[in-house]
């Protein structure tokens, strides 16, 4: 009887587990649900945050949340007023633009992130419909644009800016460079000329090296310049002497000759003034 009763007992533990494995298998499915609309929430709040990434990099200081904290009173609440139907509008058309620019991103399950941007979009509406503000314009807000427009063409600029200062900053580089091998070269030829300078002065001072008469110590003649006919010689070899007796005394005593003459004596004057 016993072991009749352990195997009912048995039984009926698994038939219980037989009943309650069938909700189970529901649950899974409801959870595979779960996870995918999960899943899609999750890449929709990406894509969110991915475009409010992208905002903040070419917002100023000021919109970017390090503007300071202030306290509101009751006093200063009580002028604030619900907005504006234009300013509304001006939102409603800023959100759709960024709806926009989403859905361009996504490359797939569109239908879905624009359900989801869409409930968002009217869930803010409404609440701006309650929302009390502080009294201002529509072109306080128009400006956040333009602001953010002018940001980013002060942004090109800067990068334009950037990128003119890197070449020039290469090209003094490369200049300095180039100035520091030109250094070098002239260096090496100062070198250079200065141990030729001193072989020229060693030759000078063994030529004009002076003995205990006084007399110079000069390299002697070649034999060729002692054999050389003298002009004395040539002369009196020419047939017609007495012609070239005319013409030599024609020259002399011509005033090229005579200026010649004078040039070469002022010379020898400022020679032994020096």
């Amino acid at each position: 009887m016993k072991h009749h009763r352990t195997y009912s007992s048995k039984m009926g533990e698994t038939d219980n587990e037989g009943t309650a494995r069938k909700p189970t298998s529901k649950k899974k499915g409801t959870d595979g649900e779960r996870r995918k609309q999960a899943q899609k929430r999750k890449g929709v709040t990406q894509a969110v945050k991915r475009k409010n990434k992208e905002d903040e990099d070419y917002s100023p200081a000021g919109e970017r949340g390090y503007s300071k904290k202030v306290k509101l009173t009751s006093a200063k609440t009580e002028s604030w007023q619900t907005l504006s139907e234009s300013s509304r509008k001006f939102l409603e058309t800023v959100m759709d633009s960024g709806i926009l620019s989403i859905l361009c991103q996504q490359s797939g399950g569109k239908g879905d992130v624009q359900k989801h941007l869409n409930l968002l979009k009217e869930r803010m509406l409404g609440l701006f419909k309650t929302l009390k503000v502080p009294p201002g314009k529509l072109g306080d807000l128009k400006n956040v644009l333009s602001l953010q427009l002018a940001e980013k063409q002060m942004l090109e600029t800067n990068e334009k800016t950037l990128i003119q200062l890197q070449e020039e900053i290469t090209e003094a580089e490369q200049s300095a460079e180039h100035m520091e091998e030109t250094i070098v070269r002239l260096q090496n030829k100062i070198q250079a000329l200065k141990k030729q300078l001193e072989e020229d002065e060693k030759k000078a001072r063994k030529v004009f090296q002076e003995g205990g008469t006084g007399a110079l110590h000069l390299p002697e003649l070649p034999k060729r310049s002692l054999q050389a006919p003298t002009l004395q010689e040539e002369i009196l070899k020419i047939k017609n002497q007495k012609g070239l007796l005319k013409d030599m005394n024609t020259i002399q005593q011509s005033a090229d000759m005579k200026n010649m003459l004078t040039l070469i004596e002022k010379i020898y004057e400022k020679v032994d003034f020096l």
